[in-house]
């Protein structure tokens, strides 16, 4: 599991600012080696003003969800302002490591001028994230499947509609509103089931009943 933290930096905040409000974050009372994080100020103050974490994220990992802290520059940094939603724990508290992008000139004198806060590691911003872009694949996959899916639901509708002699050109008419909805709850996991019920005129009770049940073997959620 990750969580994101989009953090606004320069000119909303000067980089030291910045690397402070990051220390705030992921620290607490029971924080082991915070004390590192302090001593890294001023390579972290280089690496922010360089922007590689706009690119690619400041990662901590080891207690709780693996936390991801994009930096906002620019414009968009004064737009959005400095609002930063607080973590439900404290991700140095306890093992952690956090990862640190840097471009490969500066590489190696920012190794040696961290090699003390051994609970930062540097790695090299233009690596590919593997995670992301499994994500990014695993999200493509799961979308297609999710439109066959809401189309098979509207075809089988139809020609259930049919057998019971009723037009499904109202069906059609509104199905674009309809697979918004499908395909809303179908991502976020919430759709189980589908059931058209027929009613002749007057009728308290259904004089059919249809089901279609929704199942998530192999499809991504959320």
């Amino acid at each position: 599991m990750r969580v994101r933290r989009d953090i606004s930096s320069i000119p909303h905040r000067s980089a030291s600012e910045t690397w402070q409000r990051i220390i705030d974050l992921v620290t607490g009372p029971n924080s082991q080696d915070a004390h590192q994080l302090t001593s890294a100020a001023g390579v972290m103050g280089s690496i922010i003003t360089d922007e590689y974490p706009s690119r690619r994220a400041i990662m901590l990992e080891g207690v709780g969800p693996q936390l991801r802290i994009y930096l906002r520059y620019g414009m968009k940094a004064l737009q959005e302002g400095g609002k930063v939603d607080s973590l439900t724990w404290n991700p140095t508290d306890g093992d952690w490591t956090m990862h640190v992008p840097c471009d490969d000139e500066n590489m190696e004198w920012v190794k040696k001028s961290l090699a003390a806060c051994t609970r930062i590691k540097i790695f090299d911003v233009a690596e590919t994230d593997r995670a992301e872009d499994e994500e990014e694949s695993s999200a493509a996959k799961a979308g297609s499947s999710i439109v066959f899916m809401s189309g098979n639901m509207r075809n089988t509708l139809r020609e259930v509609i049919r057998e019971y002699a009723i037009s499904p050109d109202r069906l059609m008419q509104d199905w674009s509103t309809i697979e918004r909805g499908i395909q809303t709850w179908l991502r976020s996991g919430h759709l189980n089931n589908v059931v058209v019920e027929f009613f002749k005129p007057g009728a308290s009770a259904a004089s059919a009943r249809w089901e279609f049940p929704v199942t998530y073997t192999g499809l991504r959620r959320g």
